[in-house]
């Protein structure tokens, strides 16, 4: 038996998943497991996995596959779970691996169960900086500059945002914004996000199966800096803004 490990950790806590590669049934439910606080995530991820192998009855020898959400979105959840996934790695010389955005697969699964042609997700960081990902007129995740109410404007405007929005608990702001373009916005919880973007990580993993895999081992997409490195006022290289 094969199986890909689906991990998400961009989002809040750890949401994971074992997709059996051998079994394509369209009635299959992969087995997953959801640890949605960020307190303990780390000892969570090896907990979780343990619990999943068990239920499977299989070793992790049988994980030939591995794909996850590599951001943006928690700066701790992404680096808990790219460490948990080079440590995985460590020892395997053939593994497979993809990073995809969580919430790009998040905000596709809310449209497809809403049946709209178009949505868009928004996901806020910190009180200066958030994401938002939307499927119109293509797939797109911006990072969204809150650090004045001009800019914030701007960076919700910009986006050509479709009639269905969506945002990952309160952002009093957002809505205020989006009330004068007369757009409604509809509050999603954690659970809900984390379990539609595995959901959308695990098609993914099936579809991409053949060719979208490689052996490079995945990096982070923060898409912005951190809070202490805005704070400190540093460029960081390698990060791309």
């Amino acid at each position: 038996m094969s199986f890909c490990l689906v991990m998400e950790t961009s989002i809040s806590g750890v949401a994971l998943a074992l997709q059996n590669l051998d079994n394509c049934r369209k009635n299959y439910s992969p087995w997953a497991g959801y640890h949605l606080e960020n307190n303990g995530s780390a000892r969570a991820i090896g907990a979780l996995l343990q619990a999943g192998m068990d239920q499977e009855g299989i070793s992790p020898r049988n994980i030939s596959h591995v794909i996850c959400s590599n951001g943006p979105g928690s700066f701790t959840g992404i680096k808990v779970g790219l460490s948990f996934v080079y440590g995985f790695a460590a020892a395997r010389a053939d593994l497979k691996f993809r990073v995809e955005c969580g919430l790009e697969h998040a905000n596709s699964e809310f449209a497809r169960r809403g049946e709209l042609t178009n949505s868009a997700l928004f996901l806020r960081a910190t009180k200066t900086h958030g994401y938002a990902t939307s499927n119109y007129p293509v797939v797109m995740t911006n990072l969204i500059d809150a650090s004045t109410e001009f800019s914030f404007r701007a960076s919700v405007e910009k986006m050509n945002l479709p009639s269905q929005v969506y945002s990952m608990g309160e952002w009093p702001q957002l809505e205020n914004i989006l009330k004068s373009q007369n757009l409604s916005l509809k509050q999603i919880l954690v659970e809900d996000v984390a379990k539609a973007s595995i959901d959308g990580l695990c098609k993914s993993a099936l579809c991409h199966l053949e060719d979208g895999f490689t052996q490079v081992l995945p990096a982070p997409n923060y898409m912005r800096l951190s809070t202490a490195e805005e704070q400190l006022g540093r460029e960081v290289t390698g990060k791309e803004l």
